[in-house]
């Protein structure tokens, strides 16, 4: 432990962390304790174990700009509840400086945010998981994992909100089985949603995320598998109410079901955008098992909506109850009401959806359902519809480097041409979508297996990201070691440069060179450091293609068993480009991970080890090899 804690001092100084490490139980016994003496600046650092009772629930952060994490994640630092409140209530106006990292919260019990409450407050909160949470009594229900009310913009960043249930007496309402928002902004990048419930209800509202007169974003996450399912519920993935205006971004909406919108329910003048989102299998028990929209106009732009279902119903890929959304570039396919209509698209009312530039085919038993007719343009519709520019002729979807619905196109070495190419309504440069980062257009993205992107003439249905990812080489497996053996010198690592006695100034090793290879190379000027010992951390990324990308890249630095991530050095989940990706330009660009230093004296004697690697987007697959870098330092 001793040289654990050293180490941790070593990154403070490296990374210019400022403020005192405060150790539970070591320092304080209580978590709540800790943070009461803490200062701004501070870390209250959590070893591993099972935390409960009073001071380790219903924790305040009172206002103060301090950073609460784990020594080693939320697998290993656990606040148990113990059905007696929750786990964290921001109400101090807590800004982004306030900061909880790496714990697992469950067993918290109460009407609102039963694992987490943010009130007027605006936290970061990052790789925690927040699981097996419970709501029940003679209240409406109002967020099992996270509750976001009063004007809060909390951001939460890699976080696993899962088996979270909602059970209210049945004469309430449950809102938000993960998250519940309220007038509310917060900032949902990179997390995993999943398998939250509702049960007993009157009604029940958002499985995944419930938001109302709310402004979210949620960007690179995925939801999937929650459940609202009572009579007359909305939204198994996402319920949107109130004239919210939400940027849902980049998403995998997948398995989720409810009686009405089983991926994304909207109701009550919202608007917004969804982008870039996959809607894939979620099921209803009537209307809309991927979208249902009702008095609502939202922006879908470049989204996959597939194998959707309903047993008795109407409209498997999307139902629009008096709303005029704007679909831009979908592709809805292989959607199917078994009794019923509108395989594709099921429209009522006066209000109705504007259609260009999309994809409907291979749903059952047809494609577009509605009493009006449908302002449908540019567009490829399986045995037709009236609208200038479109067509009825088989897209031919090949399967490409990331899914089943490329386009066939000779150029691209398949036999017959894709009649949907070339076919749209206006240039691809010019049809965009808005992730937080940057503006996002489709001149950026590809319907070709050979990752070409679209030019000119926009082509119709949805477009991926241009990546051809390799051969799949082993996923490695992070996680700490819980008995790390400490050593008085550094260990030998394999292929590594026995350790250096001597004093004078070790010769550097080589720099890594790219080659034919897309991947990542972490490297230092040596294997073995002493003080004053000239020393840095980069990572070489090679991109032997032509294209730019924006690509997730992971650096992390094994020492005694501990995981630290890049760039925050938490022991939590992190990396670069968490909002919107890296930027990777053609050929070979130099990420810089510690700038050039001497070599501290004080630090004892040490190894440690680095890793880089690059993934796809989703962050389900590696993009090239898993590169190291083993190092020691001592006299």
């Amino acid at each position: 432990m001793k040289k654990v804690v050293l180490f941790i001092s070593l990154i403070l100084v490296i990374n210019s962390i400022q403020g005192a490490v405060i150790h539970i139980p070591g320092d304080q016994p209580t978590i709540q304790q800790g943070i009461d003496i803490a200062i701004n600046g501070d870390t209250v650092l959590i070893a591993d174990g099972t935390y409960s009772g009073d001071g380790n629930r219903n924790i305040d952060f009172n206002g103060k700009a301090i950073t609460v994490t784990s020594e080693n994640g939320p697998n290993y630092s656990v606040i148990n509840c113990s059905s007696e409140g929750r786990g964290f209530h921001f109400h101090s106006n807590e800004t982004d400086s306030s900061i909880l990292s790496g714990v697992k919260i469950t067993g918290g019990a109460t009407f609102v945010g039963s694992g987490i409450l943010c009130e007027y407050a605006s936290p970061i909160i990052e790789n925690c998981i927040i699981s097996n949470n419970v709501q029940h009594g003679y209240f409406d229900c109002l967020g099992g994992g996270i509750a976001s009310i009063g004007n809060s913009e909390p951001q939460i960043l890699n976080c696993t909100i899962t088996d979270n249930r909602l059970e209210p007496n049945a004469y309430h309402v449950g809102f938000g089985g993960g998250i519940y928002c309220s007038e509310s902004s917060p900032f949902i990048s990179n997390c995993f949603i999943s398998s939250n419930q509702f049960s007993g209800f009157s009604g029940a509202l958002g499985g995944g995320i419930y938001a109302t007169n709310s402004n979210l974003t949620v960007i690179d996450t995925t939801i999937s598998f929650n459940s609202s399912t009572e009579e007359y519920s909305r939204g198994g993935g996402i319920h949107i109410d109130g004239a919210s205006s939400p940027s849902i971004v980049n998403c995998v909406i997948s398995n989720n079901n409810a009686d009405f919108g089983g991926g994304i329910s909207y109701a009550n003048l919202s608007v917004g955008e969804i982008a870039h989102c996959h809607i894939d299998q979620n099921n209803v028990a009537q209307k809309g098992a991927g979208l249902y929209f009702e008095t609502s106009a939202p922006e879908v732009i470049n989204c996959l909506i597939t194998r959707n279902t309903i047993n008795t119903g109407s409209g498997a890929g999307g139902a629009f109850n008096n709303s005029f959304p704007t679909l831009t570039n979908c592709t809805f396919t292989e959607n199917i009401v078994y009794n019923g209509n509108g395989g594709g698209i099921s429209c009522e009312g006066s209000n109705l959806p504007s259609i260009v530039n999309c994809i409907f085919w291979g749903d059952h038993p047809n494609e577009i359902d509605s009493t009006n007719a449908v302002d449908i343009t540019y567009s490829d519709i399986e045995n037709g519809y009236s609208g200038t520019g479109n067509i009825s002729e088989n897209p031919l979807f090949v399967r490409g480097p990331l899914g089943n619905y490329y386009l066939s196109n000779i150029s691209a070495g398949q036999p017959n041409q894709s009649l949907c190419i070339d076919a749209g309504s206006g240039s691809a440069q010019n049809i965009c979508y808005h992730p937080p980062s940057a503006e996002t257009c489709l001149n950026e993205l590809t319907t070709r297996t050979d990752i070409v992107s679209d030019t000119g003439v926009v082509d119709l249905g949805y477009h991926y990201f241009p990546i051809i990812p390799p051969t799949p080489t082993p996923t490695p497996t992070f996680t700490p070691t819980k008995t790390p053996t400490f050593t008085s010198t550094p260990v030998n690592p394999t292929n590594t440069p026995t350790q250096q006695t001597s004093t004078s100034t070790p010769t550097p090793v080589y720099t890594p060179t790219c080659g034919n290879d897309f991947g990542s190379k972490v490297y230092m000027p040596y294997h073995h450091y002493q003080v004053n010992s000239p020393c840095y951390c980069r990572v070489k990324i090679c991109n032997p293609t032509s294209a730019t990308y924006k690509l997730p890249v992971f650096v992390l630095l094994e020492a005694y068993g501990i995981y630290f991530f890049a760039p925050s050095f938490n022991t939590g989940f992190d990396y670069y480009g968490n909002s919107g990706g890296h930027t990777i330009p053609p050929g070979e660009s130099i990420l810089i991970v510690l700038p050039q230093f001497n070599w501290p004296s004080g630090t004892g004697s040490g190894v440690a080890t680095w890793y880089s690697a690059i993934t796809n987007p989703e962050i389900t697959g590696l993009l090239g090899d898993v590169s190291s870098w083993a190092f020691g330092w001592g006299p």
